[in-house]
This record gives C-alpha cells, sequence and structure tokens, in this order.
C-alpha cells in the first residue's frame, strides 16, 4: 500500500524565515487545507525555504491527491512572490527518515537564544559536512520584534505602512553568497544582513 504523504518544497532565495513562512508556506498550508482526505498538515519555514508535509487518509490514491495539491496551488500562484522558484510536490518515500537527530542543551541558556544557536551555528555546520542532504531545525522558540509605528509622522513624510514593511523586509536578510571550496570541504557564503537588536531597526 502506498504511503499516503506528500511533501511540498518551494526555494524563495534570500528571503527570512518569516518572509517564506507569512508569503509562502502560509498561502500554500491555507489551500492544500481544502483537498479532499488531508488527515494533518506540518510545516517548517527555514531561510529561503519551505517545507510542507501533507498526511492524508489510509486509502487515499495519492497519485491523484498530488495532481488535486498541484491545482490548488497552481490557482494561487499568482498571490505567490514571483522570485519563489516553482513549488516541488513528491510522494514520500517511508526510507527516507533522519539518520541522526541531535538535541542542544543548554543549562542556565534561554530557550531563544539556543534555538538561534541551533539555526545559525549548528545547522549550518552539520549542513557543509560532505553527504549531508538536509537538516532541519525543529522546536525552540523563535523570536519577535514588534514595530510600532507613528502615523503623524508617517503622514508629515507620506509614508505608507506597507512601504515600512516591505523596506524592513528588504533589509533584514542574510543573504547566500555562493559557496568556497576549501581542500576537500565545500564551505556555504552568506552576507550577514538580518537585523539582530531592536536599536539597528
Amino acid at each position: 500500500m502506498e504511503f499516503p504523504l506528500l511533501v511540498i518544497q518551494t526555494r524563495y532565495t534570500g528571503a527570512s524565515p518569516e518572509s517564506v513562512e507569512r508569503e509562502v508556506t502560509k498561502k500554500i498550508e491555507e489551500q492544500v487545507n481544502t483537498v479532499e482526505g488531508v488527515k494533518q498538515i506540518q510545516s517548517t519555514s527555514t531561510e529561503g525555504f519551505s517545507t510542507i508535509i501533507v498526511l492524508f487518509n489510509l486509502g487515499t490514491k495519492v497519485m491523484d491527491a498530488q495532481a488535486d495539491v498541484r491545482a490548488k496551488i497552481d490557482a494561487i500562484r499568482q498571490d505567490l512572490p514571483e522570485d519563489i522558484d516553482p513549488p516541488v510536490i513528491s510522494r514520500a518515500n517511508p526510507s527516507d527518515q533522519p539518520i541522526f537527530v541531535l538535541s542542544v542543551l543548554g543549562r542556565g541558556w534561554a530557550l531563544r537564544d539556543l534555538t538561534r544557536l541551533a539555526d545559525e551555528v549548528v545547522s549550518r555546520r552539520i549542513e557543509n559536512i560532505s553527504g549531508v542532504g538536509s537538516v532541519t531545525v525543529v522546536g525552540g522558540l523563535k523570536r519577535e520584534i514588534h514595530v510600532l509605528l507613528l502615523p503623524d509622522r508617517m503622514n508629515a513624510l507620506g509614508i505608507a505602512p506597507d512601504m515600512v514593511a516591505r523596506a524592513v523586509q528588504r533589509e533584514n536578510g542574510d543573504v547566500p553568497a555562493g559557496r568556497v571550496e576549501q581542500g576537500n570541504a565545500e564551505n556555504l557564503v552568506r552576507v550577514a544582513g538580518k537585523i539582530r537588536d531592536p536599536q539597528d531597526f
């Protein structure tokens, strides 16, 4: 019997995890959730990449479900960012399981700081190991910074809220800059531009 599970992967190069979540993952999830037979949806949004796992009820014809999911995504293509790669919808193989699970612990560390360590240091170093296909960080606590606007000041300058949102999004991202080969190792290079502290705004 075929395993009733689909994986939807979408690359959004240079986008922050928050942008990927808001502009890609959530929109696709809302559409896919209306497909007949969907039992559960799980997703992760990382820097430049969206992964959505869709579990269907047992007995669902996965090939038909895959076609339905493709049609749903095609219907909202104009609502997704123009510069994303076409979403890839694949049928999952039960043998595609993680070969290694690493827990990050730290006595006296805040959960937010441990999450940042796992995202920005541990996962990236593992990604650089030859033969590693992918690394997924699960759990943790994502930090949020709330930006409060000054309506009177914005009106005086002729600035709309969406202009501020676009400016923040544009300036808040670690941009991939290729790879550097060093001996037998190949390292990913990123230009750090993500806002770390409130005063950076």
